[in-house]
């Protein structure tokens, strides 16, 4: 198992860690209490330390890395215009309030979704045999 992999198993405990962490203190306590599993979100820091070392990518690993990052961004922009969409519907006719304590959640939801999706993405093209050349 190689850097990449390391770091997406990381990724992807932080990110489970974090979503337990969110809905059970929600379902508990109630708001304000579930901005206390931000802390947890913190961990994705530790990664850039954990993780550091020799640079020792090849092609492959820049490849694997390119196009894991495409389908995370990918799966990010689809559920951002999904989501927006079902809005849209349901509120063609007049407007809607959003409280500000919703943006943090989006946001964290967000960053959630691109590193989940990337880690994924990054576990599965390194099961997968890669064509040559650029994809």
């Amino acid at each position: 198992m190689n850097a990449n992999q390391k770091r997406a198993w990381f990724n992807l405990g932080v990110s489970l860690l974090f979503l337990i962490t969110f809905f059970a203190l929600l379902f508990l306590k109630g708001f304000p209490w579930p901005y206390a599993a931000f802390l947890w979100a913190l961990l994705f820091v530790v990664h850039f330390f954990a993780f550091r070392g020799p640079n020792t990518y090849d092609e492959r690993d820049a490849l694997i890395i390119r196009k894991s990052k495409r389908i995370a961004f990918g799966v990010f922009w689809v559920l951002l215009v999904g989501s927006s969409m079902v809005f849209w519907t349901f509120h063609r006719n007049g407007t809607i309030t959003v409280q500000a304590d919703i943006v943090p959640s989006m946001i964290s939801f967000g960053t959630i979704v691109i590193v989940c999706a990337e880690s994924v993405a990054t576990l599965l093209l390194y099961q997968i045999p890669l064509k040559s050349g650029r994809e």
